[in-house]
Order: C-alpha cells, then sequence, then structure tokens
C-alpha cells in the first residue's frame, strides 16, 4: 500500500521493477511494469523486458538524495550521482572488505542511513545481503547473534552502541561454533572504543574488526578496514584507496606532509568518485561550497577530529565543530573518553563548552553524563571522575561543572547532538531541534539545577530563574 501511495505521487515515474517472483500490477497505462523472475529451482534471474528498453542516463545523473543527521544543524540534502556512488561502493567492498561471490552482508541499519545505501550496493559483489525489520535490542541483543549464526552470515555491521548494549545486557553465551561463518564485524556511526575491540574479540569471535569513518556528505569511507593489515584496537587501518586524505592541524592553514604526526581536520585534497553532486536547492553551489570548502580553500574539509598514528592507521576523535577552546586552551572531547570509560557507573557523556555571560570572564567545560541502570551520582562519583581526568588528561580537561541527565539528545538516525547539549547549557535556541529524537530532553537539561543562576560562580554564566544547588558538581 505504501509503495502505491508513492507511486501515484510521481508523476514522472516511468517504470517500476518488482523483484518478486510477479509484477506489481500498478493501475497506469503510462508506467512500465517489468519483472524479474527465475527460470526454473535454481536457475537464472531474467528480466520481462529488455534492459536496453531503459533509457541510457549520464554518469553523474542523480540517484540518491541523502539528508545529514542534523547533528550540529537542520538536516542538508545531499544529492549523490550514480557512477560516483557505484565506483566508490564496488571498491569499499570488494578491495576494503572483501566481498566476494558467497558472502553474506548484513548490516544493522535502516532506510533512514546511508548504511542502507551502501547495503544494497553490495549486489554488485554477487553477495547475498540480510534485512532485518525491527528493533535490533528485542527481546534482547543477543537475539541478533542467534540470528547470525542460523543464516550464516558472513560479514556483520553494528555500532558502538550496539556492542555496548550487547556486553551490558549479560554474559554473551553464543559459541564459535553458532558463528562458525562469521569473518569479519564492521563498526560504524560513532567511535569504537579499544575496550569494545577487546570485547568483541573475547565474547564474539576472535575476527578482524574494522572500524570505519565517512558518512552521509560521501556515501562512503574516507577511512576503513584493510584485509591484509593487522587489527590494532581503537585504530581505524587506512585511508580510503585514492583518496588523497589529510589533516590541518589547529593554527595551521595547510595539511602537513612527511612523517608529522598530528592531530587535526580531516580534508581531502584531491577529487573522489563519491563527492556529491551538491545540495539540493542550491542551483549555484553556494551553500556547498560554504558547507565543505570555504574552511580550507581548495580543500574538502569534512568536520572531524582526527589524529593519523605511526602504524599507518588512524583515530576519530570526534567532530571537529565540537572542540572546546577553554580560555584558549583547545580540547578535544575524545580526549578524555579514556578516562570515562573507566567509570563503569558511567554509560554515555558528553562535554561541552559554557560560555560567560561576560566574555571577560572566559569559559568552562561542562560534563553532561547519564548513568547506568541503577546507578546514581552523588559527590563521591563526581570526585572520582575528576580525579580519573586529572590524572589520564591534565588539569586543564577537568570539568567546572558534572549535570546528571536522564537521557542525551539523538537525531533521528540515532546519533548524538552534542550542538543541542551545548545550545541547551548556554541557554541558545536549539538551531536543530527538529532533527532531534528526543527533544524533551533539552528541557531537563535546559532547567537542571547545576545550570540555575542561583548555584555558586553560575550566575556569571548563566542567566536563569530559581536557585539550586552546586554540591554535585563541587
Amino acid at each position: 500500500s505504501r509503495i502505491r501511495e508513492l507511486v501515484a505521487g510521481l508523476p514522472s515515474l516511468r517504470v517500476v521493477i518488482g523483484l518478486d517472483d510477479e509484477s506489481i500490477g500498478f493501475d497506469s497505462p503510462n508506467l512500465k511494469q517489468p519483472s524479474f523472475q527465475r527460470e526454473g529451482a535454481g536457475g537464472a534471474i531474467c528480466a520481462s523486458m529488455q534492459l536496453d528498453e531503459l533509457p541510457r542516463l549520464p554518469f553523474n545523473h542523480p540517484l540518491f538524495v541523502l539528508f545529514t543527521s542534523g547533528t550540529t544543524g537542520p538536516p542538508k540534502g545531499v544529492v549523490h550521482g550514480v557512477g560516483g556512488t557505484l565506483l566508490e561502493h564496488h571498491k569499499e567492498h570488494r578491495l576494503h572488505t572483501g566481498l566476494v561471490p558467497g558472502d553474506l552482508l548484513y548490516f544493522q541499519t535502516n532506510c533512514g542511513w546511508m548504511m542502507w545505501n551502501w547495503t544494497i550496493s553490495a549486489l554488485a559483489c554477487r553477495a547475498g545481503i540480510a534485512l532485518y525489520d525491527g528493533v535490533v535490542v528485542h527481546p534482547s541483543p543477543e537475539e541478533q547473534l542467534r540470528l547470525i549464526g542460523r543464516d550464516e552470515v558472513t560479514v556483520f555491521g553494528t555500532s558502538p552502541s550496539f556492542l555496548t548494549a550487547l556486553r551490558d545486557f549479560r554474559e554473551v553465551s553464543r559459541t564459535k561454533s553458532e558463528l562458525s561463518s562469521l569473518r569479519l564485524v564492521l563498526s560504524t556511526g560513532s567511535v569504537l572504543s579499544p575496550n569494545l575491540f577487546a570485547w568483541v574479540r573475547d565474547h564474539i569471535k576472535a575476527v578482524p574488526i574494522h572500524s570505519i569513518s565517512g558518512g552521509t556528505d560521501i556515501i562512503g569511507c574516507f577511512l576503513l578496514g584493510n584485509p591484509m593489515l593487522p587489527v590494532l584496537a581503537g585504530q581505524l587501518q587506512s585511508r580510503s584507496l585514492g583518496y588523497d586524505v589529510a589533516v590541518v592541524p589547529s593554527g595551521k592553514q595547510a595539511p602537513y606532509d612527511g612523517d608529522v604526526l598530528e592531530a587535526g581536520e580531516l580534508v581531502c585534497r584531491g577529487p573522489f568518485p563519491s563527492r556529491p553532486l551538491g545540495l539540493l536547492n542550491d542551483p549555484e553551489g553556494t551553500r556547498f561550497h560554504s558547507t565543505y570548502f570555504s574552511q580550507n580553500a581548495g580543500l574538502w574539509t569534512h568536520g572531524d577530529l582526527v589524529e593519523f598514528t605511526v602504524q599507518g592507521g588512524a583515530r576519530v576523535l570526534g567532530r571537529s565543530d565540537g572542540v572546546l577552546n577553554v580560555n584558549g586552551v583547545r580540547i578535544g572531547p575524545a580526549e578524555i573518553r579514556p578516562a570515562l570509560e573507566s567509570i563503569p557507573e558511567v554509560d554515555d557523556w558528553a562535554a561541552v563548552e559554557q560560555r560567560s555571560v561576560d566574555p571577560a570572564n572566559g569559559s568552562r567545560i561542562a560534563l553532561v553524563v547519564v548513568m547506568c541502570k541503577d546507578q546514581r551520582f552523588d559527590r563521591a562519583l563526581g570526585a572520582r571522575i575528576r580525579k580519573e581526568i586529572l590524572e589520564r588528561c591534565s588539569a586543564a580537561h577537568v570539568p567546572a561543572i558534572i549535570i546528571p541527565v536522564s537521557e542525551l539528545p539523538v537525531t533521528h538516525n540515532g546519533k548524538r547532538s552534542d550542538r543541542a547539549v551545548r545550545d541547551a547549557v548556554n541557554g541558545d535556541p536549539i538551531v536543530n531541534l527538529e532533527a532531534i529524537r528526543n527533544p524533551r530532553c533539552l528541557d531537563e537539561l535546559r532547567n537542571h539545577q547545576m545550570l540555575a543562576a542561583g548555584a555558586p560562580d553560575n550566575h556569571r554564566f548563566r542567566q536563569a530563574d530559581g536557585g539550586g544547588s552546586d554540591i554535585l558538581a563541587r
């Protein structure tokens, strides 16, 4: 019924191809409706119309419009072309992932995330794909492992959030024999911590784990796996083949060359196959240029903070627009990740910069934390968090205020929005509110007693009504 509704709403539509064993059968005289049918058991699949009857379109004909997640602002409609998308996906599948005929790829995704498009393209390798309709943690995260074993999945794609849920559910009871077909795990969506690398190896199966990074903007990856290299916990193995990926360190005007290893803004210095055709409703390309090329002239600037390693891999440290500048000291939130991962009571967190009402007073770090189930934030835990951050990082990384909340804002495709956290902490309008799946949590944060003007020192940072005590923060 939904397909019929879509077809009725697309007057320019000329062909609908059904991949089932029979024609879809729409009531439209102007619509070609070929189907693909199998000739006998195990026979070849043939179409009910000749493929040369379909229109021949140019390499850069628009294929997909994908909308960015909206973690930093209103979602953008990114237009991707046919040729570049297929070339990039086929390269990533065959060379970086090693997909071959006979593989079965299952990636936990829905059609609102670019990994859906990436999964469908795997058919070009003559690999099979498995699709799942439902919530992946219901009735339990472990059920996914049962399905992977039952269907003999060879390549499993997931996210750090699912692996965390699986780890925290209970001791996984799957045995290696039940996952005998599994040869590779892929992870994307956020940073995969070294602890999760080790946990998958020890509790799921000792197979390579490829942490991959790119996004909707390029419908592919800048950094991903390499079947010929060892896996190092916490690292992405290699740069995407054919992509001149580099970083521009803070305060510099150009990307570095040679053996200097320094964290910086991820850039691409040359053309690449899946560079989008442009943005929707941007005929002159003004917004497209402003979004990706205005920060560093002539370079695609992706918005990620990255550090390359001596082993040739890379670490993604977070979004570059999330970097804190506290009294002149630049701090990447990912720098305190190891300290927070050592606190088992903390389930999730976000570190943002809270500016003073008076610019002369500078700014401070506000750490927003979500506690694990049945755990409670108190003064002792706050002191332990600060101690871990001080010992593992520096005094500059220690938060001035810690704010416990029930949940953090996430976009409709499940990505946490630090921008929304920062706006709420500073009392600013939430610029990406429409992209937030759980906007009520922002009211909890904005009205939290830790941010009340009556709390000690808070009058310098936030104008708010009400009192409150800063005992938890201190």
